[in-house]
């Protein structure tokens, strides 16, 4: 057609461009782009790469070495688009598969990766780098059980591959088998032990089982081999963290902030240091920075919101509205405990704690017990055994434990301390074992080889739990008691002690344990706590002697505006009432008065007080009128002390056992008529009664006189019915009968 039609412009053109799509650069042009890229000078190569496409756009190996400059350079999407169409110009190339399916999986869309390695991998004899490219790209894209086969698939093909293997130990942990994991990551070490990333998931493996000793060694290790990679930073500072090398803990977090300043983790291990000094303000900083880097960090988040509500900070509870029915329940697990204040929810609660518990929940070992009849042998595990409410509460039960029928193990967790609670136990225990400074898996061996037939594990989910041990097993029955009020939702746990006002038939199900329902309540008190006989008075504190005195001593996160709100009407409506409330930070004190100000409340009528010694603070309760109980979470020994010391306490009843408490308690001194229903029936009970000084006095007066007789405080009848439930689930399990709830009559024998 040119021929007969020399002067066609547009056929030309036409031929112009197809001679373009169809010539190639010269072989020098080529190596010289190539020549560039081997000696990793990648923008030049990138730069020629453009230069010789604008003259030949059908030249393969031109786009292919534009996308792997631009991967390297950090361009994703000029490499996608690059590999892309090296694709379209070469589709039956394996190369040009995995090359995009490289570039998608930086991108972050691991799922088209998948397809574009298995693309490849049908183009291609079995290739050991591919499978495990592709098993990189499931574990991305959340596919642990795809990924775990690929791997095992690139295992085949080369068993001795240090880096296979390093994957295939990471992948383990990410299912939370992190025992499998160790066993794997430590033969990767063996094949190189230089390492920095085996080191790296080594150490992150052991600090979840809890073996802070071995996880130093390899993260010191890691930081060693790779002193800027700020992730193995990250993991120094929590071992240093779990040491209590706190400043040694803050330089690492910003050693690795310094080399990377949007590293969330590392805000996060910055403001775990921070709160467990004290420094509240500093903390939710922190945290709210690691959730700013990377708002998947919901376990930064729940502690952000926590250290708020603690500072009394209380838009902490609009922001927990916005994420209420997500967190700790779609994305990663968080600590139910910390949540338990802003809502009164055992349903999600529940949800909370299973996730939570996931991770550890299918490794528990079926154990024989003693098969000694003769004497149970029960072991309490407590990180709480100082001068603290669990020995406030449970000295008494000890003291009354049936020797005869039980041998009693105490597993200490915190570093003991000499105190006189601490001392009194020691000396009322058959067994005291001090293992604060073992491991995970050394709790699990010492626990074993005492051969307990129950393990009671009393810190649940709160502050410094260890439950590590109860995943892997340390009795035939392990039971929930005590520190964490709340079920732990996981089937390491075989039964909770609780009562039928805390956890009442229509809130059953929001247990996963079973249950041993206690007769009166599920709390044990100490009938011998000492009150102290020094005077204390009015004056001291700062409460004017004519003044109706309400009392709160719950901690700060308990209080929300809700209860707030409540006390600032009633001082409001009633004349000369004050509002007396314990001193735990800084910040929640100002912002109490600050709250008060702002609904029209003087708020020098907020009067706070110290800590005290405990028979101290047992005595000033006297000085108070009516103790006024919080919401989602009541007061729970601090309403012990308050009716052990005769001040009435007004409690609102939930449907959470943190929310059930006091009304437990209120009915195991026969003072169920201060339990109600609704908040507006709260307020109108302490309007009534601090309007009213002659009801009031009766009240007071009822309430002493129950004391007497009140089984709330028979510590030796509340030890024999909770021997009754051991014996009970014991004889259940000795006789291979399946686990129920179990109800313990008052009619069991307390003399």
């Amino acid at each position: 057609m040119l021929d007969q039609f020399p002067a066609n412009v547009r056929a030309r053109k036409a031929i112009s461009r197809l001679r373009a799509l169809t010539a190639a650069p010269g072989q020098f042009s080529l190596r010289d782009i190539v020549q560039c890229y081997n000696q990793d000078n990648f923008q030049l190569a990138l730069t020629k790469a453009n230069e010789q496409l604008c003259l030949f756009p059908g030249t393969e190996q031109l786009w292919t070495i534009r996308g792997a400059s631009a991967l390297t350079l950090g361009q994703l999407e000029l490499a996608e688009k690059s590999f892309r169409q090296s694709v379209k110009l070469k589709p039956g190339a394996s190369s040009s598969h995995s090359n995009l399916g490289n570039a998608l999986d930086k991108l972050g869309r691991h799922s088209e990766a998948v397809e574009c390695f298995s693309k490849a991998m049908e183009m291609s004899p079995p290739n050991a780098d591919l499978i495990r490219s592709r098993a990189g790209a499931h574990q991305k894209a959340g596919d642990l059980q795809s990924a775990m086969s690929d791997i095992q698939e690139s295992l085949k093909l080369e068993p001795e591959n240090a880096k296979a293997l390093s994957f295939l130990g990471q992948t383990l942990a990410k299912l939370g088998d992190f025992e499998s994991a160790i066993a794997v990551l430590e033969a990767s070490l063996r094949l190189d032990p230089s390492s920095s990333i085996a080191k790296y998931d080594l150490g992150t493996a052991y600090l979840k089982i809890g073996n802070v000793n071995k996880a130093r060694v390899y993260v010191e290790q890691s930081v060693a081999s790779n002193p800027t990679c700020a992730s193995s930073l990250v993991n120094l500072s929590w071992v240093q963290f779990q040491t209590k090398q706190y400043d040694a803990a803050v330089k690492s977090s910003l050693a690795a902030i310094a080399l990377d300043s949007r590293k969330a983790k590392a805000y996060e291990c910055l403001a775990n240091v921070q709160q467990y000094l004290g420094e509240y303000d500093m903390a939710v900083a922190a945290y709210s920075a690691a959730t700013l880097f990377d708002n998947t960090l919901h376990a930064a988040q729940t502690q952000k919101m926590h250290f708020q509500a603690q500072m009394c900070e209380w838009s902490a509870y609009d922001e927990f509205e916005t994420v209420a029915e997500a967190i700790g329940i779609t994305g990663d697990p968080v600590a139910p405990w910390p949540l338990l204040g802003f809502e009164d929810n055992p349903a999600r609660q529940k949800v909370r704690s299973a996730k939570y518990a996931k991770s550890g929940d299918a490794r528990r070992t079926d154990l024989s017990g003693s098969g000694d009849s003769s004497r149970i042998r029960i072991g309490y595990f407590s990180s709480d055994l100082s001068n603290h409410a669990t020995l406030f509460l449970l000295n008494g039960v000890f003291e009354h434990h049936n020797q005869s029928d039980f041998e009693i193990f105490v597993y200490c967790l915190n570093e003991p301390k000499a105190n006189e609670y601490l001392d009194r136990l020691v000396q009322n225990t058959e067994h005291f074992v001090d293992l604060h400074m073992a491991s995970d898996d050394e709790i699990v061996e010492r626990a074993r080889q005492d051969n307990l037939d129950i393990a009671i594990d009393l810190k649940g989910y709160t502050q410094d739990a260890r439950t590590g041990p109860f995943y892997a097993g340390v009795a035939p029955i392990q039971i929930n008691y005590l520190g964490y009020l709340g079920t732990m939702a996981t089937s390491c746990m075989d039964y909770m002690i609780a009562d039928p006002v805390v956890v009442p038939p229509e809130q059953r199900e929001h247990y996963s344990e079973n249950l041993i329902y206690l007769p009166d309540s599920y709390q044990p008190n100490d009938d011998k706590r000492a009150i102290s006989q020094v005077e204390v008075t009015r004056a001291t504190y700062g409460l004017s002697d004519d003044a109706v005195v309400l009392c709160c001593f719950n901690a700060s996160y308990k209080i929300t505006p809700t209860e707030f709100d409540i006390w600032m009407r009633v001082l409001s409506s009633v004349p000369n009432t004050v509002l007396w409330l314990l001193d735990t930070n800084k910040w929640a004190k100002e912002n109490l008065k600050k709250a008060a100000r702002d609904r029209g409340i003087d708020d020098s009528r907020l009067v706070f007080c110290d800590r005290a010694a405990s028979e101290v603070h047992l005595a000033r309760h006297r000085l108070a009128d009516i103790f006024v109980d919080t919401f989602n979470v009541n007061a729970h020994t601090t309403a012990s002390d308050a009716l052990w010391s005769g001040l009435p306490v007004v409690t609102k009843v939930g449907s959470q056992f943190a929310a059930r408490v006091a009304a437990s308690l209120l009915n195991a001194v026969d003072m169920a008529d201060l339990v109600v229903e609704t908040a507006q029936q709260y307020e109108e009970m302490i309007t009534n009664l601090a309007s009213d000084k002659s009801a009031l006095a009766k009240v007071k007066a009822r309430l002493q006189s129950n004391l007497k007789t009140a089984p709330l405080y028979d510590t030796a009848a509340y030890t024999r019915h909770l021997e009754e439930g051991y014996r009970k689930v014991y004889q259940t399990w000795k006789q291979g009968e399946a686990k129920q709830d179990v109800h313990v009559e008052t009619t069991v024998n307390t003399v």
